[in-house]
């Protein structure tokens, strides 16, 4: 753009547009999302909205309950409880209202079956994933997913979809067998459990994109070779 005196959405629209003619014959075509990945993104991001809000009053309300005495805010204790009753039930409904989404489309329904049959991948993780691909139709391997996920080295990446990989870790590691002695086999060589807690991530986004591609649920080799 250069130097330039002022900015505006009808200036930059015109930079924008002189771009796209002198460079239209590398630009990818965009994808609009569909119907369906529109709605559970609008109802993903009001459960977020809610969770956060959820997670105001509680805090709030444990920090003045600790150090005030109970008579002096019973008050805002009982709204703040009532309230925060209220969003969890918001949340509940939500939750229940994107899985319903899922299984009207027969499409959706069985993209979200196969990758919920990957161990530590649940409902919101589930429809994150569903979200950020479409479907699985934008983003074609693990690899671009990772990058994405920022779980390649020097990226920051979707802050959000690393966070929700964090928490499938932290699933696996308490319950799949296999991630715990994967784990602790690492930390006995000596990596850094930064490292390994990513490569756990990456190794999740694996077994989604093989789920995925080849059609059939998750089969846990292990179990059956026991």
């Amino acid at each position: 753009m250069g130097i330039r005196r002022g900015k505006s959405d009808k200036a930059d629209a015109q930079v924008i547009a002189r771009y796209i003619k002198l460079h239209h014959t590398e630009c990818r075509l965009c994808k609009p999302p569909e119907q369906i990945i529109t709605r559970l993104k609008l109802l993903f991001s009001y459960r977020e909205r809610l969770l956060k809000v959820k997670h105001q009053l509680s805090v709030a309300s444990k920090e003045i309950h600790g150090f005030i005495a109970a008579e002096l805010c019973k008050e805002m204790i009982h709204d703040s409880d009532v309230l925060i009753k209220n969003i969890g039930n918001k949340i509940d409904k939500a939750e229940k209202l994107i899985l319903s989404i899922i299984m009207s489309d027969s499409e959706t329904k069985r993209i979200y079956q196969l990758i919920t049959s990957v161990p530590g991948i649940g409902l919101i993780t589930g429809t994150y994933l569903i979200i950020v691909t479409q479907n699985f139709t934008i983003i074609e391997n693990s690899r671009k997913l990772s990058r994405y996920g920022g779980m390649s080295p020097a990226r920051i990446g979707n802050k959000k979809l690393k966070s929700l990989l964090s928490n499938c870790v932290g699933t696996n590691l308490r319950y799949d067998s296999e991630t715990k002695e994967y784990y602790h086999r690492k930390i006995l060589e000596g990596k850094h459990e930064g490292v390994v807690i990513n490569n756990l991530k990456n190794k999740i986004l694996h077994r989604v994109y093989a789920v995925v591609n080849r059609g059939t649920n998750y089969v846990n080799i292990r179990k059956y070779a026991a």
